[in-house]
C-alpha cells in the first residue's frame, strides 16, 4: 500500500484472535503523510462498537480525526482514518489500535460537551441515516458514536469529513445485530440530537 507522498514506509499490525489459532482476520496499516498525519487503513473482522471506542481511544491520547470512510460487507470491514497527532510525545507506531478498539474507553472522559449546528435523521428499510454537523473538536467523533451506543445504535457505514473547523459527518446505522432500528428508537435519536442543536 503506498504512502501518502508515495514513498514513506507504514507500519503493519495484524490481529489473530479469531476463532481458530493463528487466523489472520485483522490487518492495520498506518501510513505516514505530511507532518504529524498519519493515514490508518483497517481490513478484516471487526467488532460492532470498535469506532467509538477507537474515536475515543484516540481522543484520550490527543489523536484528531480529520477524515474517515468505512464500510461493512457481509464478510468484513474497510476502513480508512485520517489523523493528526497533536502531542508530539505520542508515536503512532506506539499506539496499539487493536488494544483501543477492544477498550471501554469513556467517550466523555475529557469533559468536552457535543455540540451540533445542524443534524438530519432519515429512516430507511435497512438502517438510519444521520448526517450532523459541528464545530471540530478534539474527542467530536467519540462523543456521537458514544451518543449512537446509549441507543443501540452503530455504523455500519460512515464518512467523517472536517471542512476548516467544521465536522461534517454521515452515518447509517443499525442495530447490534444489523437490523434497521424500530420508530421508536430512531425517535428517540431525534430528540437527543436536537438538545445538541444550538440556536
Amino acid at each position: 500500500m503506498d504512502s501518502l507522498d508515495g514513498s514513506a514506509p507504514f507500519s503493519d499490525v495484524s490481529g489473530t484472535d479469531g476463532p481458530f489459532p493463528g487466523e489472520r482476520t485483522f490487518t492495520c496499516r498506518i501510513v505516514p503523510g505530511p507532518s504529524r498525519r498519519h493515514t490508518l487503513h483497517l481490513t478484516g473482522s471487526l467488532h460492532t462498537g470498535w469506532a467509538g471506542r477507537l474515536a475515543a481511544g484516540l481522543a484520550a491520547r490527543h489523536v484528531s480525526v480529520v477524515r474517515a470512510a468505512a464500510r461493512r460487507t457481509s464478510t468484513r470491514w474497510t476502513a480508512e482514518i485520517v489523523f493528526d497527532v497533536l502531542d508530539e510525545d505520542v508515536q503512532p507506531s506506539a499506539i496499539d489500535f487493536l488494544a483501543l478498539m477492544n477498550d471501554h474507553v469513556p467517550a466523555t472522559r475529557d469533559g468536552g460537551r457535543l455540540a451540533l449546528t445542524s443534524r438530519r435523521v432519515a429512516r430507511t428499510r435497512r438502517d438510519v441515516l444521520v448526517e450532523v454537523r459541528g464545530e471540530d473538536t478534539v474527542g467530536f467523533l467519540g462523543r456521537i458514536l458514544h451518543l449512537f451506543a446509549d441507543l443501540g445504535l452503530f455504523p455500519h457505514e460512515m464518512r467523517v469529513d472536517t471542512r476548516g473547523l467544521e465536522v461534517r459527518d454521515v452515518f447509517r446505522l443499525q442495530s447490534a445485530v444489523g437490523e434497521a432500528p424500530p420508530e421508536g428508537i430512531v425517535e428517540a435519536l431525534r430528540r437527543r440530537l436536537d438538545r445538541l442543536v444550538r440556536e
